[in-house]
């Protein structure tokens, strides 16, 4: 039998609980040799984490292999790039998967008590992308972008949609806020009620499961998944006792015929619109920083990253090659730059003796990279930053004092020797004769 490609996919399920099943699978391939790998930000999942890996028969003389890892919901989406990679004999280049799932998240907050903030605050995501504000004051919708914040890219329906929506949260974070105010005995003049609540495409444009999480000054009260292939609605209260009208039970059939597919609706027609904005891809801008620390008199070394979309990225900093360990790491958060891209740094604090003896480097891998990006130092400081600053700060007094000790000579020497030339005047560059001005005795 010839030789036949694999095809491969990347596919999530729900899990037990609130967690998800991601699955690289590589079909209909042959022969058996394959190598198969599930990646975390550009990295090989460690095999204890990992089920599955066999070798099967497909029954027409191809074969499959699948290998699985559980993840938590808010992992998958906030923290890690998941890639599916195959290599294998009929392949001129390894086989990569991305996992392309899209999202779409309204994010609301009620604020009870005085503050400088609106009472109300609502704006809605398209992934990790800021499109619609609303707020109580204004009490306008404002479509934004980088460049602008109106209305004009949004029809009629997805307006009344969302202000229907803005609306009706409003209203129900109110009550909850007020509810839990009596319950928690709450004596505080200000508190605050959030919610998150969104719903997910999966790959092939299936719809996936929808969320829902509120939570009262920062702890979690409630959160609800629906799972859309079950028609099933998970429900989980941290307090026992809250039954009154304020949480009645929603039904799975009004997730299963209102919520959840008005929300892969909208997310389906934000995608659309949204493309460009969603799916671009900037490289980022790699730099590898040093710094001298005026208490230690060390260096500190920093990779940064700036200016790249999407958000997932795995940024090393090397020594000799090899990572250096977290533990020694500084940094390494995920923060907005305010135009849609994205920057990350991690830091190193070492001796000069160490910045001297080793080969750093900053490395970058990036979905818009073809291959990882380096950023290299050569082990030498430059100049300025070589001296530590108390000695350039010596030496500086030091010609500060001796100028002064020579204004004060020249000038005791002038009243000691009135009428005699300046001795610290330039000579001039033709020779001539000079007067004898010097008193007779």
């Amino acid at each position: 039998m010839p030789q036949v490609k694999p095809k491969i996919r990347l596919l999530q399920k729900p899990g037990p609980g609130s967690s998800v099943r991601l699955t690289c699978l590589a079909t209909g391939f042959y022969p058996h040799h394959i190598n198969l790998t599930l990646l975390r930000d550009g990295q090989p999942v460690a095999d204890h984490q990992i089920s599955g890996g066999d070798l099967l028969p497909n029954g027409d003389e191809t074969y499959q292999m699948r290998k699985s890892l559980e993840v938590s919901t808010e992992e998958l989406r906030e923290k890690h790039l998941y890639t599916c990679t195959a290599e294998y004999l009929s392949l001129d280049n390894k086989l990569d998967i991305i996992i392309g799932s899209h999202s779409v998240w309204m994010m609301a907050t009620y604020i009870r008590g005085k503050t400088p903030f609106p009472e109300f605050t609502g704006y809605l995501t398209l992934d990790d992308i800021v499109v619609l504000h609303f707020d109580s004051e204004e009490a306008k919708i404002l479509h934004i972008d980088t460049h602008e914040a109106s209305d004009t890219k949004f029809t009629a329906e997805e307006l009344s949609y969302f202000r229907t929506y803005v609306g009706y949260i409003h209203g129900r974070l109110k009550n909850r806020a007020s509810y839990l105010k009596k319950h928690f005995n709450d004596t505080k003049d200000i508190s605050v009620f959030q919610r998150a609540a969104g719903c997910e495409l999966l790959e092939n444009d299936k719809p996936g499961p929808m969320f829902n999480k509120d939570a009262y000054n920062g702890e979690i009260v409630e959160v609800e998944y629906y799972d859309a292939d079950k028609d099933s609605l998970h429900t989980d209260r941290r307090l026992p006792d809250m039954n009154s009208f304020i949480w009645n039970h929603l039904s799975p059939s009004r997730y299963g015929l209102i919520y959840h597919p008005n929300c892969i609706q909208f997310l389906r027609n934000r995608l659309e619109t949204e493309r460009g904005r969603v799916l671009k891809k900037v490289k980022p801008r790699l730099r590898l920083l040093q710094k001298t620390l005026e208490d230690s008199g060390g260096v500190r070394v920093t990779c940064l990253a700036t200016g790249f979309y999407p958000r997932h990225i795995n940024l090393t900093l090397l020594r000799d090659g090899q990572p250096v360990p977290d533990h020694q790491i500084t940094g390494g958060e995920l923060l907005p730059n305010g135009d849609e891209t994205y920057q990350m740094r991690k830091s190193l604090e070492v001796s000069t003796e160490e910045l001297q003896q080793h080969h750093y480097t900053c490395t970058a891998q990036h979905l818009s990279l073809d291959n990882k990006l380096d950023i290299h130092l050569d082990g030498s400081l430059d100049p300025v930053s070589a001296v530590p600053l108390w000695l350039v700060i010596s030496i500086a007094l030091l010609l500060m004092l001796t100028i002064i000790v020579m204004v004060v000579a020249a000038i005791k020497w002038y009243r000691r020797h009135p009428g005699q030339p300046n001795v610290y005047a330039l000579a001039p560059t033709t020779q001539r004769a000079v007067p004898d001005t010097s008193p007779e005795d």
